[in-house]
């Protein structure tokens, strides 16, 4: 809003600069016109005043030479020129102009009256110059001077209202002059002043909000800042967002807090469960390797025993028919002693692959156990029927 009312005040000033140059430049162009019209007139005057003296050369001119049709030709120019003298009821504007130029008009007209009806018939008469043409001549002569004169006067009252216009003109030219400099100074000293203000109450603000938020970016995070919200124009609306910011990231931190001390208690829950799992790790490995050692001497035993069986069987064979029925159980139990061997090699190789698996590590050694059971039956048996075929034998 300052910065706005800045820009409107130096558009108001540009303005009012522009507006009084313009009326100025009007007024001093009327002033100019005017002198200039009245110069125009002061010599439309001044051509006036000789129409008395060109009158009086014709006259002149007839009483002398006698040489009427050359003198009316001239008369009748001087005639027409006459008109200015007539004119200048009409330039006339004052009383004093007005009333010298109704006397010029009489005398004009007076000067024609006496020439053309008193002097022409007295010069047609006689070619001398009678005490009557003398006397004509006379009056005609002073007619002149006062037509002269009233257009001398007219005359320098004109020069004298173009020298007053001239003069009025100069005075409004260095008034007008000595006006916008005024105005200008006036204008540039309240824009100065207004951008004193403006920038005194946008920088004063803008340099408490960056103070804060460079304590907040360079100090421990010190989330509890506000910014001024109170304050009635921009800063005070861009104070109120930052601090809904800054809430919403208290408050996010806030959670992000919560969330990593529940993160570290669940981490040291499972460092204890892991130190626990190592533990029977290595307890389902001990056991592992021991149950491995005690298949791989159950197959070394079952395999014994099936040797020692196959030896019997050899002597079975030998002994009389009466101990078929002892052979054929020894076979049998070779039979069943080889598919003992070749279970105890599978449970051994299923130890070894289940060695990672230890919540089968029990039924596993149950199993074991049972074939190993087993084993001790069948072996039982083989050396029961080998004995027996060894009394047949």
């Amino acid at each position: 809003m300052k910065l706005l009312l800045n820009t409107v005040i130096a558009a108001l000033v540009v303005i009012a600069l522009v507006a009084f140059g313009y009326f100025e430049t009007v007024k001093l162009g009327r002033l100019q016109d005017r002198g200039a019209q009245r110069a125009t007139e002061a010599q439309a005057a001044m051509e006036a005043a000789s129409i008395g003296v060109k009158m009086y050369q014709v006259i002149a001119d007839a009483v002398i030479n006698r040489n009427l049709e050359q003198s009316n030709t001239l008369w009748s120019k001087v005639k027409e020129a006459a008109v200015k003298v007539t004119d200048m009821a009409q330039i006339a504007d004052t009383p004093e102009e007005k009333k010298w130029a109704a006397d010029a008009k009489q005398d004009l007209e007076q000067i024609v009256n006496l020439y053309e009806n008193k002097m022409l018939p007295l010069l047609k008469q006689s070619n001398g110059v009678t005490p009557a043409i003398q006397e004509l001549d006379g009056k005609i002569d002073q007619l002149v001077e006062s037509m002269d004169a009233s257009m001398l006067k007219i005359k320098d009252a004109l020069n004298k209202e173009a020298g007053a216009a001239d003069q009025e003109f100069d005075a409004v030219k260095a008034s007008s002059l000595i006006s916008s400099i005024i105005i200008g100074l006036i204008g540039l000293s309240l824009l100065l002043a207004v951008s004193f203000m403006a920038q005194k109450a946008v920088m004063r603000p803008l340099h408490a909000q960056i103070g804060m938020l460079k304590n907040m970016a360079e100090g421990d995070g010190d989330l509890t800042c506000r910014l001024d919200e109170a304050r009635k124009d921009e800063f005070g609306e861009l104070g109120g967002w930052f601090n809904r910011f800054v809430e919403k990231l208290r408050s996010t931190v806030a959670q992000v807090s919560d969330n990593s001390i529940m993160v570290a208690s669940a981490a040291n829950q499972l460092h204890a469960t892991a130190e626990q799992i190592a533990t029977g790790s290595e307890e389902v490995a001990s056991q592992t390797g021991t149950v491995a050692t005690a298949s791989e001497e159950m197959a070394a035993t079952s395999g014994d025993i099936a040797q020692s069986c196959q030896r019997a069987a050899e002597s079975a064979r030998l002994a009389s028919n009466s101990a078929e029925n002892g052979g054929a159980v020894v076979r049998e139990t070779i039979n069943g002693m080889v598919k003992i061997a070749a279970q105890v090699k599978q449970a051994a190789k299923t130890v070894e692959e289940l060695g990672a698996r230890s919540d089968q590590i029990g039924a596993i050694v149950g199993t074991i156990e049972d074939i190993a059971d087993q084993t001790n039956l069948l072996a039982l048996n083989a050396a029961i029927e080998a004995a027996r075929a060894g009394e047949q034998g």
